[in-house]
């Protein structure tokens, strides 16, 4: 994704100017692209700098630009419910992930959060992400790929046993429905003081992590979240929100490793 103009391998957002539609591309050499306004070929975008307007065979424009980490997303084979880019975000703000960092994450799927944070985590970090599911792990291993990401490694065990390499890590992030016995075996791989999430679809699942941390000596527990963002249609003497509804995805709990 390097470099001013597009090349082959690069993910390129098409968006429609004269509304918000828009297409996530991985951009090939000879490949043709359908929108809802005509085909765009993919010689018509190699060598063009992003921010550059392309016509379509019908000639509607478009704006070709890099996509953003979300958009990348986009461009995912998909096989399992994801972690929503809200909620993504908020979880690498309240785990302070940046670079260089070395992360664990459970519950894989098929990359989707991988490639959040590997994005942020650069080729001087790592990212180990375990899965109990092989074909998911396979899935995952062709997406990292196909976004050229080279600090995840990925592993096909039960967090509640994984044995895991040059301890310590920074921080970790658990998707998986009973976290409580993974975070008992994950605490000897985390540095003291490091910060762990948990990420649960319910309240009820909250509660009981709650209740199963009571009085522990393995995590001190600094709270639970929920993120909510809207999106706002403008135009002048119309602007309105989306009427895609901002809604609850899931609750976002954030411990602190103890020593």
């Amino acid at each position: 994704m390097s470099g001013s103009t597009f090349k082959p391998g690069d993910i390129v957002v098409l968006a429609q100017r004269d509304n918000r539609k828009k297409y996530v591309i991985v951009l090939g050499e000879q490949d043709v692209y359908m929108t809802v306004g005509g085909f765009i070929r993919a010689r018509e975008l190699l060598g063009l700098q992003p921010g550059s307007i392309v016509k379509s065979s019908a000639g509607v424009e478009f704006t070709a630009l890099r996509a953003s980490p979300v958009e990348e997303l986009e461009a995912f084979e998909r096989r399992s419910q994801v972690i929503y880019p809200k909620d993504l975000a908020t979880i690498s703000v309240f785990l302070g992930v940046r670079p260089c960092m070395r992360m664990i994450q459970s519950g894989v799927g098929t990359g989707y959060s991988l490639a959040f944070f590997a994005r942020i985590i650069g080729s001087c970090g790592e990212i180990i992400g375990v899965d109990l599911r092989e074909d998911m792990i396979s899935v995952a291993e062709s997406n990292m790929g196909k976004l050229g990401y080279r600090n995840v490694k990925l592993v096909h065990a039960n967090m509640e046993e994984v044995e895991l390499e040059d301890p310590p890590y920074h921080t970790a992030l658990l998707d998986i429905p009973n976290p409580f016995k993974a975070l008992l075996n994950i605490h000897r791989y985390i540095e003291p003081g490091g910060k762990v999430a948990v990420y649960l679809p319910t309240i009820s699942q909250v509660e009981r992590l709650r209740s199963q941390l009571t009085g522990s000596n393995s995590y001190h527990w600094l709270g639970a979240y929920e993120s909510w963002m809207r999106e706002w249609i403008v135009s002048p003497g119309k602007t309105r929100p989306a009427n895609t509804p901002s809604s609850h995805t899931g609750f976002i709990v954030i411990l602190a490793r103890l020593v």
